[in-house]
């Protein structure tokens, strides 16, 4: 036996809701019994189903002191999985990419006259969607004289 875990609304309400049942070809979605207001007896078979999990990350890469955009700023994505995808932000600085669950990534941003900058975010473990925020703003690089 595993720990009981609330499985939350809507399938798990504050009426009675019982016979939990998983369809054995699909487990992301099954059957269940309740006395809900909104049905049409006194107990009635609800279906329900798990809907996927998203992930993203977005952000908007500028200039530290101007606030300014930087368009064209150069953003990979490098997953756990091997993965790696290359881009260029918008007019308005902006990036955003969709993210796949149970991997870690790190996001590497590079603009001319600019420190490369270097961010890292995971969907390992986590069970709810979620939309990451990611700026990056962007010092600019010294020459520093002898």
């Amino acid at each position: 036996w595993k720990t009981p875990e609330n499985l939350k609304y809507p399938i798990n309400t504050s009426f009675d809701d019982f016979a939990y049942v998983l369809d054995e070809l699909n487990p992301e979605k099954g059957f269940l019994s309740s006395n809900r207001p909104s049905g049409k007896g006194g107990d009635d078979v609800y279906s329900w189903y798990l809907a996927p999990l998203t992930f993203t990350i977005s952000g908007r890469v500028y200039d530290l002191d101007t606030k300014e955009p930087l368009a064209g700023t150069s953003i990979e994505l490098f997953g756990s999985d091997g993965s790696s995808i290359p881009f260029k932000t918008d007019a308005t600085g902006n990036y955003k990419f969709d993210l796949k669950p149970e991997t870690k990534y790190k996001l590497s941003a590079s603009q001319k006259t600019y420190l490369n900058k270097y961010l890292e975010v995971s969907t390992v473990g986590l069970e709810q969607s979620k939309d990451f925020i990611g700026d990056f703003d962007f010092a600019h690089c010294h020459a520093v004289g002898r």
